[in-house]
């Protein structure tokens, strides 16, 4: 069989056939049944001593306390960020809620939501009376015709407005008598309102106006 072997492209005979002896033999082990065939990997895993497993548990010990400490500072830093951005939102709440209502003079710490929606619950109550309408014409429309009339005086003010199905109550100041009684004919020359009646006029003392109260009456 020596004829037909080859090792490195020579014939086994010239190349010493001692040399691959071992290797020949391990390589036709498995052949053989009754042979036990070779571990080359038998003492790969195992610990060869105790030191090395106090050394490997060291080790094992400060890798569990690093991620110990690496996920405390991530749920840290985690809650730090939360509890800053919770408080540049309730910054801006405030300054929203002072903005919208200027007239607030106290905020109650950790209530600033609720108070806003307390306040605009008010502002809604107070301003409803816009969305209503009687017979047709809507109280937008009532108070632009009104508007329409007092705009060419530039010294009288709007102060109160009241619409109860067809009579209207308007409640107002002017620097003098005069520019209510221009107002008043105004008012009656509009097609809306059939009646125009001065209700009362009386100068103020320490304004130096004339509040005034009109009472009309819609067709």
């Amino acid at each position: 069989p020596w004829n037909k072997c080859r090792v490195r492209s020579k014939e086994l005979a010239k190349a010493n056939p001692a040399h691959v002896a071992i290797p020949l033999g391990a390589a036709l082990i498995p052949a053989i049944e009754s042979a036990r065939p070779f571990n080359f990997r038998k003492d790969e895993f195992s610990i060869e001593s105790v030191v090395e497993l106090k050394r490997k548990m060291g080790s094992l010990v400060v890798l569990l306390f690093f991620l110990g400490g690496l996920l405390t500072f991530h749920l840290y830093q985690k809650e730090h960020m939360q509890a800053q951005k919770y408080r540049e939102v309730k910054k801006q709440v405030q300054t929203v809620f002072l903005s919208t209502f200027p007239e607030t003079t106290r905020i109650v710490k950790g209530q600033e939501l609720v108070q806003m929606k307390q306040k605009m619950r008010e502002e809604r109550i107070r301003l409803a009376w816009i969305k209503k309408g009687e017979q047709g014409d809507t109280v937008l429309a009532v108070l632009k015709e009104l508007t329409k009339s007092m705009a060419q005086f530039s010294d009288l003010y709007l102060e109160s407005f009241s619409l109860d199905g067809r009579e209207v109550e308007i409640e107002g100041s002017a620097m003098n008598f005069e520019t209510v009684d221009k107002l008043k004919a105004a008012l009656q020359g509009s097609t809306m309102f059939t009646s125009v009646k001065l209700g009362g006029a009386k100068t103020t003392r320490q304004e130096r106006k004339v509040k005034f109260l009109m009472k009309l009456e819609k067709k």
